[in-house]
């Protein structure tokens, strides 16, 4: 499930940044950002963006950070604060914007759940949707009736997911 919410996160966050009128200036940089991730092995870039980079940033900011923030912070407050650490060691400005809400979100869900198990999977379906992404882009880039429905599908996935984490976690603890 945890999987699946981050390759539905992943297809929404993708399309919003083509939805967005972000400055030319971010284009390029996360352009060209998006394009050096892709341009080494293939193997070692799977391996290091969709096992190794959530693994340990899951580690550092909902496991350490969290942690911290929250021994000190209301909740809602370390969750922003994490989010935003997150969202800031991320590179480009487009990435630092979702980046940060995603670090909000992934910070919610540990919360929920107690658990990085939960984020470590969401954040990598997260990363794999990338690709899952760019090969749907690829096949029907060019059509607004896939674009829409593509949109649509992943907000409405990624936003059931959400709320079955909150009344799964709310029955139990019921």
């Amino acid at each position: 499930m945890s999987v699946l919410a981050g390759i539905a996160g992943n297809f929404w966050f993708s399309m919003m940044v083509g939805f967005f009128p972000w400055p030319e200036k971010w284009i390029e940089e996360y352009d060209a950002a998006s394009s050096a991730i892709t341009s080494g092995n293939f193997v070692v870039e799977l391996l290091a963006v969709v096992l190794f980079a959530p693994l340990i940033e899951e580690i550092l900011f909902r496991g350490m950070a969290y942690r911290y923030l929250a021994m000190a912070l209301p909740a809602g407050a370390a969750i922003v604060f994490q989010g935003m650490l997150f969202g800031g060691m991320h590179g480009t400005m487009i990435w630092i914007v979702y980046a940060s809400i995603l670090g909000c979100i992934f910070g919610y869900v540990r919360r929920r759940t107690g658990s990085l198990h939960a984020t470590i999977l969401m954040h990598m379906g997260f990363n794999g949707g990338s690709y899952l992404f760019m090969a749907f882009a690829e096949r029907w880039g060019e059509s607004g009736g896939a674009i829409l429905g593509g949109f649509l599908a992943s907000a409405a996935l990624f936003l059931l997911m959400l709320y079955g984490i909150e009344y799964r976690i709310g029955e139990a603890e019921a």
